[in-house]
């Protein structure tokens, strides 16, 4: 059986390879604003811009996360007590 070639002459394993890579360059351009390859080789200034943008992420997730804890942590704690109260009770301690 005949291997599957595009129109142009590229092999499908070849073509798969190939998108597969540019998915993972474009994913970390995505999140750190150039290729992940390029962060060695660029200045200073660039590759400040780029841990700075970074850790700009992680504050807001670390924001977000304390926005949720605000809220939910003490519903956890007050169910978790009410639970463990519950089994000492049950248990006649």
């Amino acid at each position: 059986m005949p291997e599957k070639v595009f129109d142009d002459g590229v092999d499908v394993a070849v073509q798969a390879s190939m998108e597969s890579q540019w998915k993972r360059e474009r994913w970390s351009s995505c999140l750190f604003g150039e290729k992940a390859t390029d962060l060695g080789t660029k200045s200073l200034g660039t590759s400040m811009l780029t841990w700075l943008r970074a850790v700009a992420h992680l504050e807001l997730g670390f924001f977000v996360l304390l926005r949720m804890f605000k809220y939910f942590v003490p519903l956890g704690l007050f169910s978790f007590g009410f639970d463990v109260f519950f089994c000492l009770n049950h248990l006649g301690l």
